[in-house]
């Protein structure tokens, strides 16, 4: 039985084992500090995006569907993945209902729209102060990031590991507590990946960006659809009946896993425009996303190297991307399937021996 490597447990590297495990030997190897994923939750809804990234575009489309068929395929709890739908205020939402009658011709997952207007929002989702007229949207889900990656680790039969770094890319060895060689190695680190592939001669063009989101306690229906709000900022109602408020973008940051308390203070000040009632904090969410400089993903196979992968650059839509770029590493694994153009710009674009 081949033996696989996969370093980074987030959303592609958990996603890939969960691929893998039934027909190889599977290796997590993860360090478990600020992970974009556990810190994440987030709306599954990308139809409706002005990227002009139409590469991008296509591998979310493709993303939303990938989510959807794995969360009936492994049976993801309510908790960890929900189709609730998904209201998106606009000033002008008439434009955005005219995008989704033309985009849900190849994405019919986007389901049916409808145009509100404050008070019928406000009838649909009590607990929201509208400040705009909205479109609903019935294909639109949501994903709890840390939830996913405790059901998969709890289901998955691999063999998990601390920290690790790749010692040889031709021989596929592994150095965490002892060496191991693979027959392919799957560098899926996020923003971490250079400190994996800059010791062994490679360039890599991704920085770290810092993301927080803070839970309230409420008492709201979870079967409430998210919200997208105008501007940055989403509102989930959780299963626990609280709300879930975010993300932030902090590109100054680094690394750094500190809750940055004048950034809450205005991401309070913002949700609660949009709350009828008095947002109590509960709990903060910390990560690092990993960004290129185009805002773009990559992943695939290392040039002269095709038995090591890499994946990075997801961004702030790693929970709708990610779950597509694993199920095409796996597919590349265990049956040589090519990665497709559609999806990306060429590999050497975001990292190159130097």
């Amino acid at each position: 039985m081949k033996k696989i490597a996969i370093i980074g447990g987030g959303i592609i590297g958990m996603t890939t084992a969960a691929y893998l495990a039934p027909f190889f030997d599977v290796t997590v190897y993860d360090a478990e500090l600020g992970q974009a994923t556990k810190a994440a939750a987030g709306i599954i809804s990308p139809w409706l995006s002005k990227r002009r990234n139409k590469q991008w575009y296509h591998l979310a489309r493709n993303g939303a569907q990938t989510l959807a068929d794995l969360s009936q395929a492994w049976q993801l709890p309510q908790d960890v993945y929900q189709n609730s739908g998904t209201l998106i205020l606009r000033k002008d939402p008439a434009e955005l209902a005219a995008l989704a009658e033309e985009r849900v011709k190849e994405a019919p997952l986007l389901g049916t729209t409808k145009l509100l207007s404050k008070e019928e929002i406000t009838e649909k989702i009590p607990f929201l102060k509208p400040d705009s007229g909205g479109l609903w949207i019935s294909g639109g889900a949501y994903l709890d990031g840390a939830r996913y990656i405790a059901h998969l680790r709890e289901t998955l039969s691999a063999d998990w590991q601390g920290e690790a770094r790749i010692l040889d890319l031709k021989e596929g060895i592994i150095a965490a507590e002892k060496e191991q060689a693979y027959d392919f190695v799957v560098l899926a680190s996020g923003a971490w990946l250079g400190r994996l592939l800059e010791p062994l001669g490679y360039h890599v063009t991704v920085r770290p960006q810092k993301g927080q989101l803070m839970t309230f306690a409420s008492a709201v229906d979870s079967s409430l659809p998210a919200t997208m709000l105008d501007g940055e900022g989403d509102i989930l109602p959780l299963q626990n009946g609280d709300l879930l408020v975010g993300a932030t973008h902090e590109n100054d940051q680094g690394f750094d896993l500190t809750p940055t308390l004048t950034i809450n203070s205005s991401l309070i000040q913002q949700a609660q425009r949009f709350v009828t009632f008095p947002l109590v904090p509960k709990t903060t969410r910390v990560g690092i996303r990993a960004y290129t400089p185009d805002f773009a993903p990559f992943f695939g196979a290392l040039p002269d190297h095709p038995h090591v992968l890499v994946a990075s650059g997801l961004g702030s839509s790693g929970l709708t991307t990610g779950p597509e770029i694993a199920r095409q590493l796996a597919a590349y694994i265990k049956d040589g399937t090519p990665f497709t153009t559609l999806d990306q710009k060429p590999l050497q674009n975001y990292l190159w021996p130097e």
